[in-house]
Protein backbone atom coordinates (compact mmCIF):
# COMPACT_ATOMS: atom_id res chain seq x y z
CA UNK A 1 0.00 0.00 0.00
CA UNK A 2 2.88 2.28 1.00
CA UNK A 3 3.77 2.15 -2.87
CA UNK A 4 0.52 2.36 -4.20
CA UNK A 5 0.57 5.44 -2.09
CA UNK A 6 3.95 6.99 -3.26
CA UNK A 7 2.50 8.10 -6.75
CA UNK A 8 0.14 10.79 -5.05
CA UNK A 9 3.17 12.09 -2.90
CA UNK A 10 5.15 12.00 -5.96
CA UNK A 11 1.83 14.49 -7.13
CA UNK A 12 1.55 16.59 -3.77
CA UNK A 13 5.46 17.47 -4.80
CA UNK A 14 4.59 18.20 -8.07
CA UNK A 15 2.08 20.41 -7.24
CA UNK A 16 3.80 22.05 -3.90
CA UNK A 17 6.45 23.33 -6.19
CA UNK A 18 4.44 24.42 -8.73
CA UNK A 19 2.31 26.63 -6.67
CA UNK A 20 4.99 28.27 -5.13
CA UNK A 21 6.43 28.85 -8.64
CA UNK A 22 3.58 30.77 -9.37
CA UNK A 23 3.51 32.64 -6.17
CA UNK A 24 6.96 33.80 -6.42
CA UNK A 25 6.86 34.48 -10.41
CA UNK A 26 3.79 36.55 -9.82
CA UNK A 27 4.92 38.48 -6.49
CA UNK A 28 8.77 39.26 -8.27
CA UNK A 29 6.74 40.24 -11.58
CA UNK A 30 4.26 42.51 -9.70
CA UNK A 31 4.91 45.17 -12.45
CA UNK A 32 4.89 43.04 -15.38
CA UNK A 33 1.36 41.79 -14.14
CA UNK A 34 0.11 45.24 -13.81
CA UNK A 35 1.75 46.32 -16.97
CA UNK A 36 -0.45 43.89 -18.93
CA UNK A 37 -3.73 43.83 -16.44
CA UNK A 38 -2.99 39.98 -16.26
CA UNK A 39 -3.86 40.37 -12.09
CA UNK A 40 -7.59 37.88 -13.31
CA UNK A 41 -5.03 35.63 -15.04
CA UNK A 42 -2.64 35.25 -12.49
CA UNK A 43 -5.07 34.62 -9.53
CA UNK A 44 -6.85 32.09 -11.92
CA UNK A 45 -3.52 30.45 -12.58
CA UNK A 46 -2.23 30.61 -9.09
CA UNK A 47 -5.60 29.50 -7.73
CA UNK A 48 -5.50 26.17 -9.86
CA UNK A 49 -2.38 25.73 -8.82
CA UNK A 50 -3.47 25.55 -5.39
CA UNK A 51 -6.04 23.91 -5.89
CA UNK A 52 -4.38 20.72 -7.42
CA UNK A 53 -2.24 20.81 -4.40
CA UNK A 54 -5.15 20.41 -2.26
CA UNK A 55 -6.95 17.67 -4.07
CA UNK A 56 -3.23 15.66 -4.20
CA UNK A 57 -3.47 16.54 -0.57
CA UNK A 58 -6.60 15.06 0.60
CA UNK A 59 -5.52 11.78 -1.69
CA UNK A 60 -2.18 11.60 0.54
CA UNK A 61 -4.27 11.83 3.73
CA UNK A 62 -7.34 9.63 2.34
CA UNK A 63 -4.77 6.88 1.21
CA UNK A 64 -3.21 6.88 4.66
CA UNK A 65 -6.47 6.65 6.66
CA UNK A 66 -7.15 4.13 4.47
CA UNK A 67 -3.64 2.08 5.32
CA UNK A 68 -4.11 2.92 9.00
CA UNK A 69 -7.75 1.40 8.87
CA UNK A 70 -6.25 -1.39 6.92
CA UNK A 71 -3.62 -2.20 9.38
CA UNK A 72 -6.31 -1.66 12.07
CA UNK A 73 -8.46 -4.10 10.83
CA UNK A 74 -5.66 -6.71 10.04
CA UNK A 75 -4.78 -6.24 13.92
CA UNK A 76 -7.93 -6.88 14.88
CA UNK A 77 -9.06 -9.72 13.39
CA UNK A 78 -5.93 -11.55 14.32
CA UNK A 79 -6.37 -10.38 17.58
CA UNK A 80 -10.21 -11.56 17.60
CA UNK A 81 -8.86 -14.88 16.26
CA UNK A 82 -6.56 -15.98 18.67
CA UNK A 83 -8.89 -14.86 21.25
CA UNK A 84 -11.25 -16.71 20.21
CA UNK A 85 -9.03 -20.09 19.66
CA UNK A 86 -8.19 -19.20 23.27
CA UNK A 87 -11.62 -19.31 24.74
CA UNK A 88 -12.70 -22.29 22.53
CA UNK A 89 -8.82 -24.11 24.17
CA UNK A 90 -10.13 -23.01 27.81
CA UNK A 91 -13.58 -24.15 27.15
CA UNK A 92 -12.60 -27.35 25.99
CA UNK A 93 -10.16 -28.09 29.34
CA UNK A 94 -12.97 -26.87 31.68
CA UNK A 95 -15.84 -29.05 29.76
CA UNK A 96 -13.11 -32.16 30.00
CA UNK A 97 -12.12 -31.29 33.21
CA UNK A 98 -16.17 -31.42 34.63
CA UNK A 99 -16.68 -34.25 32.93
CA UNK A 100 -13.41 -36.10 34.90
CA UNK A 101 -15.07 -35.28 38.11
CA UNK A 102 -14.09 -31.65 38.88
CA UNK A 103 -16.33 -28.90 40.00
CA UNK A 104 -16.92 -25.76 37.94
CA UNK A 105 -14.05 -23.48 39.22
CA UNK A 106 -11.33 -26.03 40.83
CA UNK A 107 -8.31 -25.15 38.88
CA UNK A 108 -6.17 -27.44 41.03
CA UNK A 109 -8.34 -30.75 40.49
CA UNK A 110 -8.21 -29.86 36.54
CA UNK A 111 -4.63 -29.21 36.63
CA UNK A 112 -3.91 -32.91 37.74
CA UNK A 113 -5.83 -33.43 34.49
CA UNK A 114 -3.52 -31.95 32.12
CA UNK A 115 -2.26 -35.41 30.19
CA UNK A 116 -6.17 -36.53 29.68
CA UNK A 117 -7.44 -32.52 29.36
CA UNK A 118 -5.20 -30.67 27.46
CA UNK A 119 -5.65 -26.76 26.49
CA UNK A 120 -5.20 -23.38 27.90
CA UNK A 121 -5.93 -22.05 31.33
CA UNK A 122 -7.65 -19.04 32.04
CA UNK A 123 -4.56 -16.87 32.73
CA UNK A 124 -3.55 -18.46 29.75
CA UNK A 125 -6.24 -16.17 27.98
CA UNK A 126 -3.93 -13.03 29.30
CA UNK A 127 -1.32 -14.37 27.95
CA UNK A 128 -2.48 -14.81 24.64
CA UNK A 129 -3.81 -11.58 24.20
CA UNK A 130 -0.44 -10.35 25.87
CA UNK A 131 1.72 -12.09 23.09
CA UNK A 132 -0.57 -10.89 20.25
CA UNK A 133 -0.21 -6.73 21.37
CA UNK A 134 3.44 -7.10 21.70
CA UNK A 135 3.55 -9.09 18.06
CA UNK A 136 1.78 -5.88 16.55
CA UNK A 137 3.49 -3.07 18.29
CA UNK A 138 7.14 -3.46 16.53
CA UNK A 139 5.04 -4.29 13.28
CA UNK A 140 3.12 -0.82 13.13
CA UNK A 141 6.41 1.09 13.98
CA UNK A 142 7.97 -1.01 11.10
CA UNK A 143 5.25 0.15 8.79
CA UNK A 144 5.47 3.63 9.76
CA UNK A 145 9.26 3.57 9.60
CA UNK A 146 9.00 2.02 5.72
CA UNK A 147 6.36 4.38 4.74
CA UNK A 148 8.65 7.55 5.70
CA UNK A 149 11.45 5.86 4.10
CA UNK A 150 9.15 5.29 1.06
CA UNK A 151 8.07 9.45 0.88
CA UNK A 152 11.95 10.52 1.82
CA UNK A 153 12.94 8.51 -1.39
CA UNK A 154 10.36 10.55 -3.79
CA UNK A 155 11.47 13.85 -1.90
CA UNK A 156 15.07 13.18 -2.11
CA UNK A 157 14.12 12.04 -6.16
CA UNK A 158 12.83 15.10 -6.69
CA UNK A 159 16.30 16.78 -5.08
CA UNK A 160 18.09 14.61 -7.03
CA UNK A 161 16.51 16.41 -10.29
CA UNK A 162 16.92 20.00 -8.80
CA UNK A 163 20.51 19.07 -8.13
CA UNK A 164 21.29 17.39 -11.51
CA UNK A 165 19.69 20.62 -13.26
CA UNK A 166 22.79 22.80 -15.55
CA UNK A 167 22.68 26.18 -15.23
CA UNK A 168 21.94 28.40 -18.16
CA UNK A 169 24.66 30.78 -18.26
CA UNK A 170 28.38 29.38 -17.95
CA UNK A 171 31.60 30.40 -18.77
CA UNK A 172 33.42 30.36 -21.77
CA UNK A 173 36.19 27.58 -21.68
CA UNK A 174 38.93 30.57 -21.81
CA UNK A 175 37.52 32.37 -19.34
CA UNK A 176 40.00 34.27 -16.49
CA UNK A 177 38.82 33.22 -12.79
CA UNK A 178 38.15 36.67 -11.36
CA UNK A 179 39.99 37.45 -7.90
CA UNK A 180 38.27 37.62 -4.80
CA UNK A 181 38.70 41.34 -4.55
CA UNK A 182 36.64 41.98 -7.32
CA UNK A 183 34.04 39.36 -6.49
CA UNK A 184 33.34 41.41 -3.25
CA UNK A 185 33.15 44.66 -5.29
CA UNK A 186 30.78 43.15 -7.47
CA UNK A 187 28.38 41.91 -5.39
CA UNK A 188 28.65 45.30 -3.20
CA UNK A 189 27.94 46.65 -5.79
CA UNK A 190 24.64 45.04 -6.65
CA UNK A 191 23.71 45.09 -3.37
CA UNK A 192 23.96 48.99 -3.04
CA UNK A 193 21.51 49.42 -6.71
CA UNK A 194 18.58 47.14 -5.64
Amino acid sequence: MTLWRKKFRKQVAKSDNDWHDKCTDSLINFETVKYFTAEEYEKKRFGDSVSKYQSGNVNVQGSLSFLNISQQMLLQGCLATSLSLAIISIRNKENCCLANGCEVGNSECCSNLTEVCPGLEVGDFVSVLTYTLNLFMPLNFLGSVYNMIVMAMVDLANLSELLAELPDVTDAPDAIALPAKIWMTLILLLNLTM
